[in-house]
């Protein structure tokens, strides 16, 4: 069987993703938005493209980057949201071996849209944040006790190392499905 990645990146970004998709045959690329529910809404387009969300900047963001114009919106655009079950329903994807998220405050929303699906994905490893940088934005403990609700279990955090003054901003967090079996002894 053959497998593939699917990215969800939008027009704007397109550049070294259609590179990729074009050099790497198993990678597809795909201009929405992944959310909660199937929608039009708007991506708030900031100073620094990895800041890009669909959740406005939080006015205390300033306080915890390294510079206050990391998040500075300069346009905002309409983009197609979809939900990860209605996308892979499309996409003729019964199983996600490992979900991947890093959606700038919306990682919560992109994985709810999965929820018909969550006994098929086993691993999901998403962005999570200890500060607001969005308006909206979970932090990590409200991020947590979801996951719980909804069946995961954290195992570890990685990629620790988004520090700004004393502050912890942000890691990723390795969820596994509670009926995942361990590792064999």
């Amino acid at each position: 069987m053959r497998k593939f990645i699917h990215l969800s990146r939008l027009r704007m970004l397109r550049g070294s993703y259609a590179r990729m998709s074009h050099t790497c045959p198993n990678v597809r690329v795909h201009e929405i938005a992944l959310g909660d529910t199937d929608k039009t809404a708007e991506l708030h387009v900031n100073r620094m493209s990895e800041t890009n969300s669909l959740l406005s900047t939080h006015p205390d963001s300033a306080t915890f980057n390294q510079s206050a114009k990391m998040q500075e919106t300069i346009d905002v655009i309409q983009v197609p949201v979809r939900t990860i079950a209605a996308f892979c329903k499309e996409q003729g994807i019964a199983r996600i071996d490992i979900l991947k998220t890093d959606a700038q405050g919306y990682d919560l929303k992109v994985i709810e849209g999965a929820a018909n699906m969550f006994g098929v994905i086993p691993i999901i490893y998403a962005e999570a944040t200890f500060v607001h940088c969005y308006n909206g934005q979970p932090t990590f403990g409200a991020f947590h006790d979801r996951m719980n609700d909804l069946g995961y279990r954290l195992v570890d955090l990685y990629e620790t190392g988004f520090r700004t003054r004393y502050y912890q901003l942000s890691c990723n967090a390795l969820f596994v499905r509670e009926d995942v079996p361990g590792p064999r002894r």
